[in-house]
Parts: C-alpha cells; sequence; structure tokens
C-alpha cells in the first residue's frame, strides 16, 4: 500500500511539475495559480485511489471537480469550449458515470451500486465490509472480529464496536474516508495502535485506549481526504 501511494504522488508531483513549466511558458495566458494546482493534485490523488480501488464515484467526482476549476484553460488549450457546460451539469454526468461503470463492473467492492445511494455491510469469518456513499448510516459490529473495513464516500459512516470481541489478541480496522465523516466507537478496555494520513482532512481521537499490554490490540489505520474520522474510546 505504501509503495502504492508513493507511486500515485510521484506521478502528481510530475504532474505539477508540468503545470509549472506550462506557467513559464506563457502556454494559458495569465497562468495557472499554485493553489489550484496543489487542490488539482489532492483532487488527482483520490481520483487514481478510487479508480485503482475500482470506486467509480471517487474517480467520476474529482475528475469533474478538477474540469470545473480548469474550465478556461481546458478551453485554451484544447480549443474545445467546456465553459458553455454548467458545473452542475458536469457534476451530475460524473455520478451518471459512476452508477453505469459501477454496474457494468460490479463484484464485491461494488455492491452497492445496484442499490442505489445507501450502504452494506458484511461479516463472514471475522471479516467485516462496511461501504456508504451518499447516504448517513450507523453500523454495530458484533461477535469475533478479525479485519473490518469501512469506506465512506460523500456521506457518513458511525461504526459501533462495544459488543465486538478480539479473539486472537489482534485485529485490524482500515477506515478510509472521502468528503464525508466517520465515527469509530472503540471500547476502552482495548490497547490501540493508530496510522494516521490525511489530505486535506481530519483525524481527531476522543478518550484513551487501555495501557494493560496483556488487553487485546487493535490496529486503526485512518485515511480521511476532504473530511473527518473521529475514534472515540469509551
Amino acid at each position: 500500500m505504501r509503495k502504492s501511494k508513493n507511486i500515485v504522488w510521484g506521478l502528481i508531483f510530475i504532474l505539477l511539475g508540468v503545470c509549472m513549466v506550462i506557467n513559464h511558458l506563457h502556454i494559458v495566458d495569465g497562468g495557472i495559480p499554485f493553489f489550484r494546482l496543489a487542490l488539482a493534485g489532492v483532487f488527482t490523488y483520490i481520483a487514481i485511489k478510487g479508480l485503482f480501488k475500482m470506486k467509480f464515484l471517487e474517480f467520476f467526482i474529482p475528475i469533474a471537480l478538477i474540469i470545473n476549476m480548469f474550465d478556461d484553460e481546458i478551453t485554451k488549450l484544447t480549443n474545445i469550449d467546456v465553459t458553455r457546460i454548467t458545473p452542475w451539469t458536469v457534476l451530475v454526468v460524473a455520478v451518471l458515470l459512476s452508477i453505469g461503470f459501477g454496474m457494468i463492473f460490479k463484484g464485491k467492492k461494488q455492491m452497492y451500486w445496484s442499490r442505489g445511494f445507501s450502504s452494506t455491510s458484511e461479516t463472514v469469518n471475522g471479516q467485516s465490509n462496511i461501504d456508504n456513499v451518499f447516504n448517513e448510516t450507523r453500523k454495530y459490529v458484533t461477535g469475533d472480529i478479525n479485519n473490518v473495513d469501512i469506506d465512506n464516500s460523500f456521506g457518513k459512516t458511525v461504526v459501533y464496536f462495544g459488543n465486538a470481541v478480539i479473539r486472537n489478541g489482534m485485529a485490524t480496522i482500515n477506515a478510509e474516508n472521502a468528503f464525508g465523516s466517520i465515527e469509530l466507537y472503540i471500547p476502552k478496555t482495548w490497547r490501540a495502535s493508530i496510522s494516521q494520513d490525511s489530505s486535506f482532512g481530519n483525524i481527531r481521537i476522543n478518550g484513551q485506549p487501555n495501557n494493560d499490554m496483556d488487553a487485546p490490540l487493535i490496529n486503526i489505520n485512518a485515511e480521511s481526504s476532504f473530511g473527518e474520522i473521529i475514534i472515540f474510546f469509551e
């Protein structure tokens, strides 16, 4: 995962470098403000990550936002007058493309597309998968857990672990949030190791986990882009 992430960010920095060269060559009148370039870099990262994971909403929406941000520059470079298309039209098209591609490439990661913008969850042999898109949902994870994957896009996901059991001494929660929020309610009787990664987002921790080395350990990998993840120990 770390290697793939480095490759993505490497490509983004190369793209930013190319854009800066375009600025200095005055190919686009007035140049492109660096803030917009940096923001486009973050959107590109989210889009590439979404494409790798076959999450088409996280791919097409950032692309639509980039098109809306650079409509004048795209028009000048391609002679295609994209300014005639309203920003809302671009976003609606992005949503329709997301639904269409999601239905064509429907698999385990895209099951929610056939049910509209909603949430799904599945637990098999200690593996839990929670996906939420354009919705607000609350999930209660119960029984034995080994690995829990939580993906939230453009919505709010609240997950409670009060009735979950770590049987083998250690379990992992992978929480990924894009343009929304995730709230995790973790028993304070568990130890915790938390890895944080945020891009224009925020990760907050409320409360304290257990410090007893004999307590079960939960590894939390929290990644947030343009949103927030809050971890409660209670």
